[in-house]
């Protein structure tokens, strides 16, 4: 997560809270440019969640629901929950060389549909690769 998107990001491995999300942000607004943002009470920002899922390749066939391992109902319900509660909730998946954005709400199908189908449902797709700034982008245009 480069810097001249993203003022703060971190990992998160929580014992006692089900489900919650792998990395928490603070995205820069997007008026303001990365000189603007030193100062800790200048900073404009939002904060979020994103949950990371990868999957190698996607299923041969193309009627098969393409299951995204470790994605279990209690990250379902974690990003719905905060994302009904007005947070920036996502999930962010990896297929193949594709990036693929959910909001709390596109997300809940995650694993259940096809690639097609994911692919018609994502809020945000980069096909070669993950593009910072495209990501950015599309988390600033959701919150």
């Amino acid at each position: 997560m480069l810097p001249q998107y993203w003022l703060e990001a971190t990992r998160h491995e929580d014992a006692y809270q089900r489900g919650i999300a792998d990395v928490s942000f603070v995205q820069r607004d997007k008026g303001l440019r990365l000189n603007e943002c030193t100062m800790p009470s200048l900073v404009k920002g939002r904060h979020g969640f994103i949950e990371l899922k990868f999957r190698g390749m996607a299923p041969i066939r193309p009627s098969t629901a393409c299951k995204i391992a470790h994605y279990t109902d209690d990250q379902r319900k974690w990003l719905m929950s905060k994302g009904k509660a007005g947070g920036m909730t996502f999930l962010l998946l990896q297929l193949g060389r594709s990036f693929m954005l959910f909001d709390h709400v596109t997300c809940q199908d995650v694993g259940l549909i096809t690639t097609k189908e994911l692919r018609d449902t994502a809020n945000w797709i980069s096909n070669d690769g993950l593009d910072p700034r495209g990501l950015w982008e599309a988390i600033n245009e959701s919150g």
